[in-house]
């Protein structure tokens, strides 16, 4: 009796009595291990031996595993959130889900979906609308066929983070650095990262110019909604440390509108819009004059000084 390797198994972990080996106390750590049996028989009038080889692989049943038993998930009031349900382990693989509230499943409505992925072992419970009743502790029960299992999910209350404050600090012909800053107080969630939309201005302004007295705001703003979505282009950046973020892949001497959007873990903030226009070609070049200029003067002065 051998393992895949060849070599003997070793008594502390198999007991072995003839043709038979025990496992004393299965644990998950033996799924997928290989035992193979080996036998030899003489044939003395062939001179002449036969082997027989018999492989066996382990297999072990273990209810589901969570990365974490227990999370905590946060929520803005009035917007919608998922909760997210992932298992990291199981054998089988997991076959249902199921979320509960005061020990009471949770049915899809208007108000909740229900979403499984079974092919990546992992569900999410959408709430549509966040209101006061919805906070509280979920539970996330799974089974495998096998054995069950569940993690719970507590949802609180949080802000959505405060407006950003943007600043220019580098205007290219093909590139734009922003400065991204938000004031946070200590209850308020960390902003985590920043969506960073952009669009040529002169498309918002031909909304504008067409604009008829008889179109209300809501017109106006569904037709600029339509243009960021139609010809914007978006990012989103993790929060950088030196709080600066420069967007690539502009046109040379043209106008933008940018709208900032700071993230936590609950949601988003309220977007703040701000124009800013990338270099020419005629202002690049003499840029690069003024410089070399400069440089031509401060190297006539080392030589004067060095006379």
């Amino acid at each position: 009796m051998t393992n895949e390797d060849g070599e003997l198994l070793k008594e502390d972990e198999y007991s072995i009595a003839d043709n038979e080996v025990t496992i004393e106390s299965l644990t998950k750590e033996y799924h997928g291990a290989k035992i193979r049996c080996l036998a030899l028989q003489l044939i003395p009038e062939y001179a002449t031996t036969s082997v027989e080889k018999h492989e066996i692989t382990i297999n072990v049943w273990y209810r589901p595993e969570f990365e974490r038993e227990e999370l905590n998930k946060h929520a803005i009031l009035g917007r919608s959130v998922n909760l997210h349900c992932n298992v990291s382990d199981s054998n089988p693989p997991v076959l249902h889900f199921k979320f509960y509230k005061n020990n009471v499943e949770i049915d899809e409505d208007d108000r909740y979906e229900l979403i499984q992925d079974l092919e990546n072992q992992s569900a999410t419970l959408k709430i549509d609308v966040v209101n006061e009743d919805d906070l509280g502790t979920y539970r996330c029960e799974v089974t495998n066929g096998k054995a069950k299992s569940h993690q719970l999910i507590n949802l609180h209350t949080a802000n959505p983070p405060n407006q950003v404050r943007a600043s220019l600090e580098r205007a290219k012909k093909h590139f734009i650095t922003w400065k991204l800053t938000t004031d946070e107080g200590d209850d308020d969630l960390p902003v985590i990262s920043y969506k960073i939309e952009y669009v040529r201005s002169r498309l918002l302004d031909d909304i504008d110019s067409s604009e008829e007295e008889e179109e209300t705001d809501g017109e106006l703003q569904r037709q600029e909604e339509h243009i960021w979505k139609a010809h914007g282009s978006h990012v989103i950046r993790a929060r950088s440390p030196n709080d600066l973020y420069e967007i690539h892949g502009l046109v040379q001497d043209a106008e933008y509108v940018f709208r900032f959007t700071a993230m936590n873990e609950a949601g988003s903030g309220d977007p703040i819009e701000i124009t800013a226009r990338t270099q020419s070609a005629r202002h690049h070049n003499a840029a690069m004059s003024v410089n070399l200029s400069n440089c031509m003067i401060l190297l006539f002065g080392l030589i004067l000084l060095l006379r």
